[in-house]
């Protein structure tokens, strides 16, 4: 359960530069590449918004930076409605967000309303040798229409979880020290994205 059911809740108790942080990187792309839960929330995932955004794609990405305790500040992604986010949405025909879940399977689940963007991506990581899933459980299905992904402008985006298995093997990780550097399945992983999204 979310500590805050909305962003002008978590606005009220939590301060931006010093327990969260906003970044936004605008491209004349039609299609943004969004992390939500980024930082300390569920960890790798902005970095890899970035990677796959770059260099075309607008990048929009909510970190937690607390020394500890960042998961207070998950908002699910139907009720996401901090305004730059929503700006950077609606002002994208497709938005990809990257999310990162706990399942302890080596695994990355394709979900979101748009059908056939999500079947190029899922075949593209399939033969970037990753196991990939269509859905998955309902809470990863990604199908709201209020979810974040779905507030682009076309009405129909993308949402990828990515298993803790899976971003634990992108990077070099170390409990004590965090995040080291980014491994081969990283740039595997959103090489494989890029192809779908360029096609």
């Amino acid at each position: 359960m979310d500590r805050y059911r909305s962003f002008a809740e978590l606005e009220k108790y939590e301060k931006a530069n010093e327990d969260y942080r906003i970044v936004v990187r605008r491209r004349p792309s039609h299609i943004a590449i969004m992390a939500p839960h980024g930082g300390g929330i569920e960890f790798g995932t902005a970095a890899i918004a970035a990677s796959i955004a770059r260099p075309n794609h607008t990048f929009w990405a909510f970190k937690g930076i607390k020394q500890t305790g960042n998961r207070v500040l998950h908002i699910t992604s139907t009720r996401f409605d901090e305004p730059s986010a929503l700006m950077v949405a609606a002002n994208a025909q497709t938005v990809v967000t990257i999310h990162g879940c706990s399942e302890t399977a080596v695994a990355i689940y394709v979900g979101g309303r748009h059908r056939e963007l999500g079947l190029r991506i899922h075949q593209s990581l399939c033969r970037a040798g990753f196991n990939t899933q269509i859905g998955g459980r309902p809470a990863l299905l990604g199908e709201n229409p209020s979810n974040l992904c779905n507030q682009c402008s076309g009405g129909k985006g993308i949402q990828l979880e990515i298993s803790a298995a899976l971003r634990k093997r992108m990077f070099a990780w170390s409990e004590e020290n965090g995040i080291k550097r980014k491994g081969k399945s990283f740039h595997r992983f959103t090489h494989a994205v890029r192809t779908a999204l360029a096609r």
